[in-house]
């Protein structure tokens, strides 16, 4: 298998599934073998939308901004 991107040939090779094309491992992901499909698909990212943490994150979140005194101790 030969890599489209840089001619590299290597036994397996990887298939985008955006374009359709063969690439080595270095090139498989699609911002690597800058591919043309993937800013069509690809969502804007809001840097204000809140990441949502886990009940237990939020216990250690909380654990972390207690005073010394009243921390729980882990085991």
């Amino acid at each position: 298998m030969e890599c489209e991107y840089c001619g590299k040939k290597e036994a397996y090779g990887f298939t985008c599934h955006y374009c359709g094309k063969r690439f080595c491992s270095e090139h498989k992901i699609p911002e690597m073998h800058d591919c043309p499909y993937v800013s069509l698909v690809s969502k804007p990212v809001n840097p204000r939308k809140r990441i949502k943490k886990s009940p237990i994150e939020r216990v250690d979140d909380a654990i972390f901004w207690m005073d010394k005194d009243t921390r729980v101790k882990k085991y």
